[in-house]
């Protein structure tokens, strides 16, 4: 079966410098359209940051430009998720889903993924939980609303490997 993310207006890929505009504009959208608080405003010094030390995941469609990102950093035994969102007029189409899996993908084997969430934000967690994330633990009054944050992992089917 053909994904309806493929074909020549769809690009996924890492970030760059050169997308600092839009990532920027996409975050300040994310959050502003957030039923739920999320972290503190990110600048566009703090993501380039982010997009030049860090690993990333973008997808793209033209005309329309930056849908949806996963930013994440990679840890001696785990690779963090620091930030992920799609632009208000994408979500709620499976973008995030296909995003995860690429991510997934590129993760070192034995390394697990770790990422929290907002308590209240139940459809982020159900698309965590479809894709194999397992809750790990929780940060009681994590968010500026009082909410607790969720950890979860996953954590690969294969073993790491053996030096």
């Amino acid at each position: 079966m053909n994904s309806p993310w493929t074909g020549r207006q769809w690009q996924w890929r890492s970030l760059t410098p050169a997308d600092l505009p839009s990532l920027t504009q996409c975050v300040e959208l994310v959050y502003s359209h957030s039923p739920n608080p999320v972290g503190g405003a990110w600048s566009e010094e703090q993501l380039g940051l982010e997009v030049q030390h860090h690993c990333s995941r973008a997808g793209f469609f033209e005309p329309f430009g930056l849908t949806c990102f996963v930013l994440w950093q990679e840890l001696p035994d785990a690779c963090e998720i620091r930030l992920l969102g799609t632009h208000p007029q994408w979500q709620r189409r499976g973008l995030m889903l296909h995003l995860l899996r690429s991510v997934i993908k590129q993760i070192p084997r034995g390394k697990e993924l770790w990422l929290e969430v907002h308590a209240g934000n139940r459809s982020a967690r159900n698309l965590y939980e479809q894709l194999g994330f397992l809750e790990a633990g929780r940060r009681p009054r994590y968010y500026r609303d009082g909410a607790e944050a969720i950890l979860f992992s996953y954590r690969p089917l294969f073993p790491p490997e053996k030096d």
